[in-house]
């Protein structure tokens, strides 16, 4: 029996995929978001923290202007750690969460597709921003298409609903997969 998808590529399976699987998807995306101003006030808010905690121990032995003055070594240690891991390992953990996800509701086939219709949302409307190019960088070193849309759907869940509509919108459209696997 020959497979009918071989050949007449069509976005009919991804569209459907998506319209069946993807019930709880854009929740769990969202739970799994990473914020850019998160970013920015985690570490420091931590390193903020860490200065008062030392300040106010170290104000029982020393007096305040040494205390405060020996307290920011900690602060700014703690706000270096912080940044390491909330631009770092957190954000990891959160991609690696969305590529979980998106493993369950989209085939091995349609993902190449997904990932070209997410990655001209993504060039079109957040370029400038670093995850962008952080993900642009994975799609041009040829990383799974997994983990491109994981990066994309961690830092802006918008991105989900845009490419949804997308491929709901490019399949009534009528338009097909090229042979290099790109949506035209």
């Amino acid at each position: 029996m020959v497979n009918a998808r071989k050949l007449a590529p069509t976005l009919a399976p991804l569209a459907f995929s998506l319209s069946i699987r993807s019930e709880g998807v854009p929740q769990a995306l969202y739970r799994n978001r990473v914020d850019s101003t998160h970013l920015k006030t985690y570490p420091v808010l931590l390193g903020l923290a860490a200065v008062v905690a030392c300040a106010s121990l170290l104000n029982y032995v020393l007096p305040g202007w040494l205390s405060i003055a020996l307290a920011l070594f900690p602060g700014v240690l703690a706000f270096k750690y912080g940044k390491l891991y909330f631009s770092g390992a957190f954000a990891d953990e959160r991609i690696q969460a969305n590529r979980e996800l998106l493993l369950k509701v989209v085939d091995s086939q349609d993902a190449p597709y997904f990932a070209d219709v997410a990655e001209s949302i993504v060039n079109s409307h957040y370029g400038k921003r670093p995850w962008a190019k952080k993900a642009q960088q994975l799609r041009s070193v040829g990383v799974d298409p997994y983990l491109y849309l994981a990066t994309a759907f961690t830092y802006s869940t918008g991105v989900w609903y845009e490419a949804v509509k997308r491929v709901y919108d490019l399949h009534l459209a009528g338009v097909v997969p090229s042979s290099e696997g790109r949506v035209s």
